[in-house]
């Protein structure tokens, strides 16, 4: 699917001249939540384990839906199965997430082989907070196979955790050399040679 995102200049939010339009791929269905009414569990073409995925429309980053996760078990996974790749291609997996009342560590995104959680490797941790909603970001390359199962994975919390605007998309212009993320930074590919956000 082909998503047209608007990037502000200014302030988070406002919107006005200088701002960019950007035209991007995204192999995730459903990635704002916005086909389901509110309290469909879990969202259209999204699953849930040991958590419960629950789409809402009283917290959102964007549109008029996110989806919460809560009635953690264990380590909670919000994932979508069978999503098409190039073997050998970057991508950029992206999410924005805020919790509901104190910060978590530990937030990641894992990849794995379609239908399994076979030939699976994880990003690094993220830790995001109640504050406002957190860009996280891992630019991955998978060479195992055509299908793959993508995950956000949450660590066992008491509190609700709010998911949206989900991407992975493939990116054609990366550097030679990408150096790992430190702590609390994010790629930000428009100012890193790696195209579109």
């Amino acid at each position: 699917e082909l998503y047209v995102r608007v990037i502000p200049e200014g302030s988070e939010g406002q919107y006005g001249y200088g701002d960019s339009l950007q035209l991007f791929e995204n192999e995730i269905k459903n990635p704002g939540f916005e086909r389901d009414a509110a309290g469909t569990v879990p969202p259209t073409g999204w699953d849930d384990t040991q958590a419960t995925a629950e789409v809402t429309d009283s917290t959102r980053h964007t549109g008029s839906k996110c989806v919460k996760l809560y009635g953690f078990t264990a380590e909670g996974f919000l994932l979508q199965d069978g999503i098409a790749i190039k073997p050998g291609t970057f991508y950029e997996a992206c999410a924005w997430i805020r919790t509901q009342s104190s910060a978590i560590s530990g937030v990641r995104f894992r990849i794995a082989k379609s239908g399994t959680w076979e030939d699976r490797f994880d990003s690094p941790d993220f830790t995001v907070g109640a504050d406002k909603w957190y860009r996280i970001s891992w630019v991955f390359r998978y060479t195992a196979h055509s299908k793959i199962r993508f995950s956000i994975r949450v660590p066992k919390t008491s509190q609700e955790v709010y998911i949206d605007d989900v991407t992975v998309r493939p990116i054609y212009d990366v550097p030679l050399q990408i150096e790992p993320m430190s702590e609390g930074y994010h790629y930000m590919p428009t100012k890193h040679g790696m195209g579109l956000m």
